[in-house]
């Protein structure tokens, strides 16, 4: 993952049922500066105590079609998990695997 074409360690983790997955987390501010192919993209939000509610999640070829969904979201999004995976079919598997966890609908 990249901010202004700069690489940038991982820095974050999403549970699965069966597998942890790791992630790349980005506060809002920092959207506007991001780059990267073939990503699972899960937008979340925080109510006190803090505590992360995810709102969409999903397979993008380019994350930048996902941060213009974010814009039409009606909820404020406190910062966004993005996850390298190879190719659609994959990501089925992965987005599975974390929604049952979390217990979130796939969109």
């Amino acid at each position: 993952m990249k901010i202004n074409r700069i690489p940038v360690r991982i820095n974050a983790s999403l549970p699965g049922l069966s597998n942890s997955y790791e992630a790349w987390e980005f506060k809002k501010n920092s959207f506007p500066y991001l780059s990267g192919k073939n990503k699972i993209c899960l937008a979340s939000y925080v109510v006190l105590p803090k505590q992360y509610k995810y709102l969409c999640i999903g397979y993008y070829e380019d994350i930048k079609v996902f941060l213009d969904l974010l814009k039409t979201q009606g909820h404020i999004v406190y910062s966004s998990f993005f996850i390298s995976c190879p190719d659609y079919e994959t990501s089925k598997i992965i987005i599975t695997d974390i929604t049952n966890k979390i217990g979130m609908e796939q969109q």
